[in-house]
């Protein structure tokens, strides 16, 4: 089973060995490894609250990723979404798929989100893929957005509207709970 907890002191080690192992790294927007302290200061804002939630990807009793949402707008009620599996052996589990949902459901059925963004380096087929399946749909490309290694990367930009989602999270509730990757009916934190 796939479940989100909330982010505490003790994941920072973890996070920062994920954030830079290479087949991690090759996706993230900076270059080059994390420094232990700039992840430091970046773990403790985070931990420090704003218009923001970090939760740890569970995969049976153990942590295997983060997905976050970001910018959280009240106002405008849209936020940004963004995730990574840190540990190689839960990747092609499905366990992305769940946390992905299990992101969105909080989006949109706790936090009252009208639209949640994403995006992706264009060449990340993979993620996009995944994001795809999910209800996610292109919305743009930011051309040469991301410098990296001398030149400048593209980043695919992908939405999802609460009305998409309340139409889909049926279908995708079911498929994943048949795969044993989420609770029937599952509960929110």
């Amino acid at each position: 089973m796939i479940s989100l907890r909330v982010l505490c002191p003790e994941d920072e080690n973890l996070l920062l060995s994920w954030r830079n192992k290479p087949d991690v790294a090759q996706w993230m927007y900076a270059e080059g490894l994390v420094t232990p302290i700039e992840h430091h200061g970046w773990f403790k804002r985070i931990l420090a609250g704003g218009n923001w939630r970090y939760w740890v990807v569970v995969a049976d009793e153990r942590s295997v990723g983060i997905v976050n949402l970001t910018k959280i707008s009240t106002h405008q009620r849209c936020c940004e979404f963004g995730m990574y599996v840190g540990e190689e052996s839960a990747r092609g589990t499905g366990a992305a798929a769940a946390a992905v949902y299990l992101a969105l459901d909080q989006a949109f059925d706790v936090l009252q989100m009208h639209r949640v963004v994403c995006e992706a380096l264009a060449h990340n087929d993979r993620a996009i893929g995944l994001y795809e399946r999910i209800g996610f749909r292109r919305e743009g490309l930011l051309r040469e957005r991301i410098p990296r290694d001398g030149t400048y990367l593209d980043v695919a930009v992908l939405a999802v509207l609460a009305s998409e989602w309340s139409t889909l999270r049926p279908g995708l509730s079911h498929q994943l709970s048949e795969r044993n990757l989420i609770e029937r009916g599952d509960v929110h934190e």
